[in-house]
């Protein structure tokens, strides 16, 4: 059992300056109307300047975005998805197809003081769907949506065009030909739109990613289609410190010197009242201290860090704060086209298992895992034995494996290094020369396929839901273990389509029992994050609520 630390909250939430959106509601959150015309200084990580809903991807740019913007729905404390500046409900209308019913409200109104409506959710859809976007919202077009991949290769018969194009440069020629000569494919048939603000969606398919999916950024159409038609989504990258939203705040000023974004009040807001006339979000890179010890001096209002021994040694010297689980955890990985026998990795993960270095360097600042995120899901089942401690290791793997290339998805200074660090020293003690390379995912993904890469330790991204079939199943599109299982993929499929809370636990227990079985991921930890703030500005209520109501 782990220490409790003052207001610990063990919740499934993004960073403070992604949830921040919820903490401006007059007399609720913030004291006093004294603090009005206040602005309130907020440190995120890695702001770029880039503010485009379509292409931001950096931890900093995002949360300005959120303040920017608003989604149908946001996620609340529990995980799951619920309403806000609409909803999403669907029907089943036979054993497969499912009709998804998008809505937004009728007061929301973009910074510039247009009314939105439910063409600006469509315009998302569509601008997501074409084949010559390539920002963050890319892989759109493989929801089972009637008529999408119709309209992503703009050829209603790319199933059979596709039976004889091979590989991705291949494939690429098709849709630029495609595209090339001519737009012929205008319309998602799936997608009708039903009123100013309603637009039903039709998948051919039940997919629990269904909702996520169609959980929209609301972007102004106006502003972001001034150029715009199918097949050069290119032009829109070029919004980047320009934006138009209707969220609470609208992006005033970029200082790319200093890399802080200013934001302003949205006066046409109508969700709440905002308590402070603005903000700015800070990059901790840019700053003389660090974002802790920002706050302490002063120089900031709010920060959140992930918290290790050396971090809260300088907050509990008097600083306000509260620990809260971060939205990803630290997995070891096994390449099955390299290592394909199951007893061989078992035992390889037996002598993984240990972790002082994530000791040392964390101490109860973080949760050791038995399985993929483990605490994270309603759905996934409660804590178990862990699945490869104990037994011999040395006497089973020496005559099996010489040595091991391990790689680490992350930085020198990164806790996926420590863990790796951990493995490595175990696997030498085992006999095993066990080399450990830093690299990106790019790298990785091109090393693992190519079979250079043994191992690697890389974080795994909150995707939403307890879905893991882009992981496991053996078309996945994240599956560079190269698990090829029928069972696993059955489940999968089971996973994804299921309807009910009970028919989505059973499928997640036999799933992760399963991938556990296999040998295949070795989870290691989900570490915890530190909001740090100014107490005359946030009381301890404040931020409790804060975390409780978003």
């Amino acid at each position: 059992m782990k220490k409790s630390h003052p207001l610990r909250i063990i919740l499934c939430l993004l960073l403070v300056t992604a949830a921040v959106i919820a903490v401006f509601a007059r007399g609720f959150l913030f004291r006093g109307k004294a603090d009005e015309e206040k602005t309130l200084r907020i440190v995120s990580e890695g702001i770029t300047g880039n503010f485009n809903p379509f292409f931001a991807d950096s931890p900093g740019d995002l949360s300005v975005n959120n303040q920017a913007f608003m989604r149908i729905q946001r996620r609340g404390n529990d995980n799951r998805l619920t309403n806000s500046a609409g909803s999403i409900s669907y029907e089943y209308l036979d054993a497969d197809k499912v009709k998804y019913t998008v809505t937004i409200k009728k007061n929301l109104y973009f910074s510039d003081g247009t009314n939105v409506t439910i063409d600006d959710v469509i315009f998302f859809y569509y601008l997501c769907a074409d084949a010559t976007y390539d920002g963050v919202f890319s892989d759109f077009y493989l929801n089972d949506i009637q008529g999408l991949k119709e309209y992503y290769y703009d050829d209603k018969n790319y199933k059979t065009a596709l039976e004889d194009i091979k590989g991705e440069k291949a494939r690429a020629e098709y849709i630029d030909k495609n595209y090339g000569n001519g737009i012929s494919v205008k319309e998602i048939s799936g997608i009708k739109r039903v009123d100013d603000y309603t637009c039903t969606v039709l998948f051919n398919s039940r997919n629990i990613n269904a909702v996520s999916a169609l959980n929209a950024f609301i972007v102004s159409k106006a502003f972001y289609s001034a150029e715009y038609v199918k097949g050069n989504a290119a032009l829109l990258k070029d919004f980047t410190t320009l934006s138009l939203g209707c969220g609470p705040y609208f992006i005033a000023d970029f200082d790319k010197e200093n890399n802080t974004a200013s934001l302003k009040r949205n006066k046409y807001f109508r969700e709440y009242e905002t308590e402070f006339a603005s903000l700015e979000i800070l990059d901790a890179d840019k700053m003389k201290t660090d974002a802790v010890k920002s706050v302490i001096s002063g120089k900031a209002d709010v920060a959140t860090v992930i918290a290790d021994t050396e971090v809260m040694s300088a907050v509990t010297s008097g600083a306000k704060y509260l620990i809260t689980d971060d939205d990803s955890y630290i997995s070891l990985f096994v390449n099955t086209k390299k290592i394909p026998d199951e007893i061989v990795r078992r035992q390889i993960m037996k002598a993984c298992t240990v972790r002082k270095g994530l000791d040392s360097r964390y101490g109860s600042y973080y949760t050791k895992l038995s399985r993929p995120l483990s605490v994270r899901f309603a759905e996934y089942p409660g804590a178990a034995e862990p699945y490869y401690e104990g037994g011999p290791v040395k006497s089973i793997i020496e005559n099996e494996v010489k040595k091991l290339s391990l790689y680490c998805v992350g930085d020198e200074n990164s806790p996926e290094k420590t863990a790796a660090d951990d493995m490595a020293a175990e696997l030498n003690a085992a006999g095993i020369k066990t080399t450990v390379t830093l690299c990106d995912y790019a790298k990785l993904r091109k090393d693992a396929k190519s079979g250079k890469a043994d191992l690697w330790v890389m974080s795994v991204k909150d995707g939403g839901t307890c879905d893991k079939y882009d992981w496991y199943h053996t078309g996945g599109r994240f599956n560079l273990t190269g698990i090829s299982d029928e069972g696993i993929d059955g489940l999968c499929e089971r996973l994804r389509s299921s309807t009910g809370f009970t028919d989505k636990k059973t499928a997640a227990s036999l799933l992760l029992d399963a991938i556990m079985e296999q040998s295949v991921e070795l989870p290691v930890c989900q570490l915890e994050r530190v909001t740090v703030y100014n107490g005359d500005i946030l009381s301890d209520d404040i931020i409790n609520s804060l975390f409780l109501n978003f």
